[in-house]
């Protein structure tokens, strides 16, 4: 018999809000988009806490309280106007090599993407010029972004974006290998499929009220008889799970509420010689298994109680 660990691990948190939301918002990335060679990341964080960065830091931090708490839009297209005063002083030394070039491709492979679908609304916009923000679609300017890249062998570039939600630091990756003919509209094409895809709901926690119980310490390594796993069940206020339950909690994993399972391991189910199997097979019958007559009686076990 294989030695086995039950593990588990249960995720009792609030579902963190969606970087999409609200659905119906249209999100805006203000400021020339900085792509930094990696090789150069540590000076230009060095940089970022020198004291011109750490003005501009302060501005960002301003525009997100004027746009999301108090509602200044003339505050807010002021504060724009300094970023990007600051941010143009400085992009020589923001960006080297390709990195300036790389945010003009990554704008305009966007505006590519959009006319190619012809979608006359787009739900993302890279808005690096004053004259593309007024007072009246500052409200608009709720993301900001960040970018690097490396010189891989063969030519070979590897380019990674990171875009953060000013509201509340939310932070959403994407990446893109390729050449420097090509790598930007790979960017780009990951970008526009994120934002402009369908958006689905998350999936929903079909335990929520019930909850999963391990074994008794003493039987994490050990198969037991069904009247043994009813008892200990029993003396927790809870009970066997049935087949169904079973294989919608492995579905679900630990992380929307349902349990992690070891393969290869039978589990006893709420229905006398029905047995659960945890990995797949090629038994015509499934993971649910009926052993009428077959003599075996003994299998591991997890619990569940109904709240």
């Amino acid at each position: 018999m294989k030695i086995l660990l039950l593990l588990t691990l249960f995720i009792i948190s609030s579902v963190q809000a969606k970087f999409l939301e609200p659905l119906n918002k249209q999100f805006s990335i203000f400021s020339k988009i900085p792509f930094v060679k990696q090789a150069d990341y540590k000076s230009y964080t060095e940089r970022m806490r020198s004291s011109i960065y750490s003005q501009r830091g302060r501005l960002i931090n301003d525009l997100s309280n004027l746009v999301y708490l108090t509602g200044d839009l003339q505050g807010s297209v002021n504060a724009l106007r300094s970023i990007e005063q600051l941010t143009r002083r400085n992009i020589n030394q923001s960006t080297n090599n390709f990195g300036e070039a790389f945010s003009t491709q990554l704008k305009a492979s966007l505006d590519q993407q959009y006319r190619q679908y012809n979608l006359n609304t787009p739900k993302l916009i890279i808005a690096d010029r004053m004259d593309e923000i007024s007072k009246s679609n500052v409200s608009k300017i709720n993301l900001t972004a960040f970018g690097t890249y490396s010189v891989l062998p063969r030519g070979a570039i590897w380019v990674t974006l990171a875009i953060t939600k000013l509201s509340n630091g939310q932070q959403k990756f994407f990446q893109a290998k390729g050449s420097y003919s090509n790598v930007m509209t790979k960017l780009a094409k990951k970008v526009f499929l994120y934002f402009e895809g369908n958006r689905y709901d998350s999936y929903q926690n079909p335990f929520a009220n019930k909850k999963w119980l391990m074994p008794a310490p003493g039987h994490f390594k050990m198969m037991v008889e069904k009247n043994v796993a009813e008892m200990i069940c029993s003396s927790q206020g809870a009970r066997i799970p049935t087949a169904d339950e079973l294989q919608l909690g492995q579905a679900s994993t630990s992380l929307a509420g349902g349990i992690d399972f070891p393969a290869h391991i039978y589990l006893h189910t709420s229905k006398n010689e029905i047995y659960y199997f945890t990995s797949e097979t090629r038994d015509p019958s499934g993971r649910v298994q009926h052993w009428t007559g077959r003599g075996v009686t003994k299998a591991f076990y997890v619990c569940i109680k109904d709240l």
